[in-house]
C-alpha cells in the first residue's frame, strides 16, 4: 500500500530545518508523541468533511506521512483544514525560534560578526546559505533580543518605580 502523505506549503528556511531535524530529505516521518505528531492528531479529518483545496505554492512544501492513530485511518483521515495547516506551521516556527535562540543568545554578544554567526548555524542546522534564507533568520533573531530587551527595560522601570 503506497503511504499516504500531506503536503503543507511553509517557508524555504522553515521547511530545510524541519527536513534536518526529522533527519529526512524528502517525506518527512513525525516522531511518535512528538507536539507536531500531536497536533497533527488533532487536526486531521476524515476526507468527506474537509473540500479538498490545491495548496498554493508559498516557496517550499513539507511532505509528511500520515501515520497510523488509533481509530484514525490515513486512507480516510487524510485532509487538514487551512486553519490546521496555519496551526501546524506555526507549531514548527515556535520549535525553530526556540533552538534558534537557545543556540545562538548566549554567544551572540561575544560574536564580532552576526552574519558569519548565523550563516554557520543555518549550515550546522541544514539550512541552505542565500541571502534571502539568512536575511528571514536574522530577522527572526533580531525580533526575539529585541522582545526580551523590552522586557528588561520594563521589569527595570517597574523596579525603579517601586522604589519612590
Amino acid at each position: 500500500m503506497p503511504e499516504i502523505t500531506l503536503s503543507i506549503p511553509c517557508e524555504p528556511y522553515l521547511a530545510q530545518w524541519f527536513r534536518h531535524d526529522s533527519g529526512t530529505e524528502e517525506i518527512i516521518e513525525l516522531r511518535k508523541n512528538s507536539p507536531e505528531s500531536a497536533l497533527l492528531r488533532v487536526l486531521l479529518a476524515n476526507k468527506n468533511s474537509i473540500p479538498y483545496i490545491p495548496p498554493i505554492p508559498k516557496g517550499d512544501e513539507l511532505k509528511i506521512r500520515i501515520p497510523h492513530f488509533k481509530g484514525m485511518p490515513p486512507e480516510y483521515f487524510n485532509r487538514i483544514s487551512p486553519r490546521g495547516e496555519k496551526a501546524f506551521i506555526d507549531l514548527i516556527r515556535q520549535r525553530f525560534d526556540l533552538r534558534l535562540f537557545s543556540d545562538l543568545s548566549p554567544i551572540l554578544h561575544a560574536a564580532h560578526r552576526r552574519d558569519e554567526l548565523i550563516y554557520a548555524w543555518m549550515e550546522a542546522n541544514g539550512i541552505e546559505d542565500s541571502e534571502t534564507n539568512w536575511c528571514a533568520v536574522d530577522k527572526r533573531l533580531r525580533r526575539m533580543i529585541d522582545r526580551l530587551q523590552t522586557k528588561i527595560r520594563v521589569r527595570k522601570y517597574r523596579a525603579a518605580k517601586k522604589k519612590f
